[in-house]
């Protein structure tokens, strides 16, 4: 369990004049985490369960946690971290997205370490292991497959000054309409906004007029 000196984890990020990032991340109090921390309980009265990659070198924690969502009938969603972590445990990870994810996202680098498919390939192969691929392209968009249906889109017009946080809020726009009963098209649509507008901002934090021009475009769409 935690203890007093178990600390909130960072991630700093560098950012290149191209506005694309890398990042230099600590876990903190997330990296203590262990299996038996994962109480049945937390997951009822829930119906989504989201993961992010970073941990999934804690195997045990994590097979615990998607084991334990499942049986409590819950959507899982995964988003992969980094490409490194992915090749790291490629076998592992493919395993436990055919077992138990529902919707899988992934960017290209992503995407190509796990399936070894580059574009609209890896797309392909992604869709095969879980019900829903999400494939993140920065500037050439994103794609989305559920068996046969196919959704592709372009970018959000804006002035583009960081791409920090871009891929997080693309899912949370993504995941946001999905919740809702939307159809693919709309939840892409959704992504694309959110994750648009997140990169005309230093850092992944859009200020309240940032967030009032994101509502009201997503406003439009559900009106559409």
């Amino acid at each position: 369990m935690f203890h007093d000196l178990d600390e909130t984890g960072r991630s700093i990020a560098l950012i290149s004049k191209d506005t694309e990032r890398t990042m230099a991340t600590f876990l903190g109090a997330a990296g203590d985490l262990h299996q038996e921390d994962v109480d049945s309980d937390i997951f009822k009265g829930y119906q989504y369960f989201h993961l992010e990659g970073y941990l999934v070198q804690n195997r045990a924690l994590i097979k615990k946690a998607v084991k334990v969502a499942k049986a409590h009938d819950l959507v899982i969603s995964l988003d992969m971290a980094t490409y490194n972590i992915v090749s790291e445990n490629r076998e592992f990870l493919e395993k436990l997205i055919r077992e138990y994810v529902d919707i899988l996202m992934a960017n290209e680098s992503e995407a190509e370490a796990l399936t070894g498919e580059k574009a609209g390939k890896s797309l392909e192969s992604m869709a095969d292991m879980a019900e829903v691929a999400v494939l993140k392209m920065g500037k050439d968009g994103s794609m989305v497959q559920r068996g046969t249906e196919k959704c592709e889109f372009g970018i959000e017009k804006v002035n583009s000054i960081d791409t920090t946080g871009a891929g997080d809020l693309y899912a949370a726009g993504f995941l946001y309409g999905y919740c809702h009963g939307q159809s693919l098209d709309v939840c892409g649509r959704i992504g694309t906004i959110l994750g648009g507008h997140t990169t005309e901002v230093i850092g992944a934090r859009m200020d309240e007029e940032k967030w009032k021009t994101v509502l009201e475009k997503v406003r439009k769409i559900y009106r559409a």
